[in-house]
């Protein structure tokens, strides 16, 4: 099984990401959702392989450790981080077994960053290029990632073979008529995220965040570790990243196979409000519910999510048929 894992950058957008499974199988994409990391897919990953396919699975870096000042004798006072950097493979080059734990966990020092979800996806285009993975993707995504996967196939849609949406709302949908459903201007979301926040401390907007994340208590104790390498400007800036987003697009169609996958007991996303609209704008939409799960689906019920995920993929975008040999 051949492996790549590195981080990389475009005009100060990084990825944190692994390229694993059968040299020759179709990709697929696997973006994580907001202020969480690849191990969400971790249930995933071995079916994918079995099932012929290879997978792409990526993150946001954890932010370098910025320089702080502080009050010393007279004048200020620098310290600089003790966190050395870690050496990043090739892109282009494909290496043996390298754990993505073990990868840098923050990119090169960028002078300003610009973290967007169209430099992302833009960002994730380009990866996919470099990895010579140059047939047709399947994005795959949740909430964060999934605003990712869209703006890719928006982007890009002749490299798109299907898209599976996971608990996130449609950053194209034409605006309601009413004003109060319009989407916050761009410039205004980083403020917006920051008076939200503004009153909470981090230890609460992690527990919050993963009480929401699932009904299964090991799955809110994968969220909570997941936000534990996140400090509170860094949830902010994710959070008002995602809501910056949404561009109304009144002509657009989504034209490749798409899944709208949606827990049982999620009450986070607005996928199950914005479900009716996008499968009637979109001729090849499906939405599926998973059952006994919450917003963090894929990991309350990894069985039954996957036997959706492998049906899509099967049916829309088959892997080769690996032949088994006789003895």
């Amino acid at each position: 099984m051949q492996e790549a894992a590195g981080v990389f950058e475009r005009s100060g957008s990084a990825l944190r990401y692994r390229m694993a499974g059968p040299g020759d199988g179709p990709v697929v994409v696997l973006g994580a959702g907001r202020w969480l990391d690849h191990r969400m897919w971790d249930p995933q990953l071995p079916a994918l392989w079995e099932a012929g396919y290879r997978t792409l699975t990526w993150d946001l870096p954890s932010p370098r450790p910025c320089e702080r000042r502080t009050f010393g004798r007279g004048l200020f006072t620098r310290r600089e981080s003790e966190r050395p950097p870690d050496a990043v493979p090739d892109v282009s080059v494909p290496v043996e077994s390298v754990p993505i734990d073990h990868v840098r966990t923050y990119p090169m020092p960028v002078v300003k960053e610009n973290l967007t979800v169209r430099g992302l996806a833009e960002a994730l285009l380009e990866l996919v290029d470099r990895l010579r993975a140059h047939r047709q993707l399947v994005l795959v995504g949740h909430s964060f990632g999934a605003q990712v996967a869209q703006e890719a196939a928006f982007l890009r849609p002749e490299r798109v073979a299907g898209l599976v949406v996971v608990a996130a709302r449609c950053l194209t949908l034409p605006r309601r008529p009413w004003p109060m459903s319009w989407p916050v201007p761009a410039h205004r979301s980083a403020g917006l995220a920051a008076v939200a926040f503004a009153t909470r401390s981090v230890a609460r907007i992690r527990q919050g965040a993963a009480r929401a994340a699932g009904i299964d208590a090991a799955t809110q104790t994968h969220a909570y570790t997941a936000m534990e390498r996140l400090d509170k400007s860094r949830l902010t800036q994710v959070w008002g990243a995602g809501v910056a987003a949404v561009h109304p697009e009144p002509g657009y169609r989504i034209n490749q196979p798409l899944l709208l996958v949606r827990g049982e007991f999620d009450r986070t996303s607005r996928l199950g409000r914005q479900a009716r609209r996008w499968l009637d704008r979109d001729p090849r939409a499906e939405y599926e519910v998973v059952e006994r799960a919450g917003y963090l689906a894929n990991l309350d019920n990894p069985r039954a999510f996957n036997r959706l995920l492998l049906e899509f993929l099967t049916a829309r975008h088959p892997a080769p048929r690996v032949r088994t040999p006789r003895p």
